[in-house]
């Protein structure tokens, strides 16, 4: 089982703890602009930007079995 510590070297009292899991950095940051882009067997094709306000991008114009390419 994992474990983490920490040693202030006194007493010290601890009013929050954030864990961040170690991470190529590879899920959406709120408030970045992302485009969405599809292969067409050409080119790639913008299916537009979007400003992400919580944890999940919608596109409803997005078609079925082809390459998606999510850029920031």
């Amino acid at each position: 089982m994992p474990w983490v510590g920490m040693d202030f070297g006194k007493k010290v009292q601890v009013t929050q703890v954030q864990c961040i899991p170690r991470t190529d950095d590879n899920y959406m940051h709120y408030g970045d602009q992302y485009e969405l882009k599809y292969w067409d067997s050409t080119a790639w094709k913008s299916l537009g930007t979007q400003i992400t306000e919580n944890n999940s991008l919608i596109y409803d114009n997005a078609p079925l079995h082809v390459l998606f390419w999510l850029s920031n």
